[in-house]
């Protein structure tokens, strides 16, 4: 009886996936090792960046724990000063006497680089802390005031700038949203001005933003049709005569009347379904009293904005001579 040989597989290897097993984050040894090189060093700085530089940290994975170890000596907790477990050094820029950009810069290599990148408006962004700077402060001092002149004082005034920049936006975002609801839910229009002006007040927005703001809040509302342009013209045109009185309590003098034309001629430029609406909406705009004469007249003489301006300002060429015979007659 003959034997049979058992088959056999060959000419393929069989590969082991191997895995990657990631180590657990161990923040509190690598601040004890940070702060045991300030420690060895008793704060010379030049033998800590050298050391820093030496030492086998992984800063861009501890960063949080090292800015907090270089910036109040030792691990914290959330929102304080206060000392969180583990060692802490009596060098931190919080008790030194230099600002911190003189203390940082000192250091040299990885460990300056990633202050530096840690210390920069971007990184925040990055980051996605650009709206909760306040954060970072204690509860006591947690204040724009506070965080303007604590950061003015140590020569980080970019950093400033970028705050204040973005609390801006939040107040200008707060605003849009607020009257959007507002204009949506078709509130009365007294209600709705004395909501930009208590804004305004309590924010202390510019009144060229104001202007802004009540355009796109206006043209947002608005149902457009997708391919129908007679109805979209007759919703633009409908919109800006119901909220006329809004855009004339703000649009106060020539300057801002100015700035609505720009913003109605980057709206109808960027959007294709308002091209032609730009002559239509321009003259709904002064039959409402929003737009002077002479405010036309400026755009469509000497007006900066290059955005589709010469395609506007033929559609607007038979209205501008309207107002011109008009004009000469008086």
């Amino acid at each position: 009886m003959s034997s049979k040989e058992r088959p056999t597989l060959g000419g393929t290897r069989i590969k082991t996936r191997k895995r990657n097993i990631a180590a657990p984050l161990d923040p509190a040894a690598f601040a004890d090792a940070v702060v045991q090189i300030y420690l060895d060093n008793a704060g010379d700085l030049e033998l800590i960046a050298k050391s820093l530089e030496s030492a086998d940290l992984n800063f861009s994975r501890y960063g949080d724990t090292f800015f907090e170890v270089v910036f109040t000596g030792g691990r914290t907790q959330p929102g304080t000063t206060k000392p969180d477990e583990g060692e802490r050094h009596p060098y931190s820029i919080i008790d030194y006497s230099c600002s911190p950009w003189s203390f940082l810069r000192k250091m040299r290599g990885r460990s300056w680089q990633f202050s530096q990148h840690l210390l920069s408006p971007r990184s925040y962004q990055r980051g996605k802390v650009e709206e909760n700077l306040l954060d970072f402060f204690p509860s006591a001092k947690r204040s724009p005031e506070g965080f303007s002149e604590h950061f003015t004082k140590e020569g980080l005034v970019p950093l400033v700038e970028y705050n204040e920049k973005k609390i801006f936006e939040v107040k200008l975002k707060d605003m849009k949203s607020a009257l959007t609801t507002q204009i949506t839910e078709e509130v009365d229009i007294s209600e709705v001005i004395e909501t930009v002006k208590q804004r305004v007040k309590d924010a202390k927005l510019p009144d060229i933003e104001v202007v802004r703001i009540l355009w796109d809040v206006i043209m947002d509302a608005v149902q457009w049709s997708g391919k129908n342009q007679q109805q979209n013209a007759n919703a633009a045109l409908r919109q800006v005569k119901t909220w006329a009185t809004l855009l004339n309590t703000f649009c106060t003098n020539g300057k801002l009347e100015l700035e609505l034309m720009y913003k109605v001629q980057m709206q109808c430029y960027e959007d294709a379904k308002l091209m032609k609406l730009f002559p239509e909406i321009v003259r709904s705009l002064y039959d409402q009293d929003v737009l002077a004469e002479d405010t036309i007249l400026h755009w469509f003489r000497k007006g900066t904005n290059p955005k589709g301006r010469q395609t506007f300002v033929k559609a607007l060429e038979s209205f501008v001579n309207w107002l011109e015979e008009a004009e000469e007659e008086e």
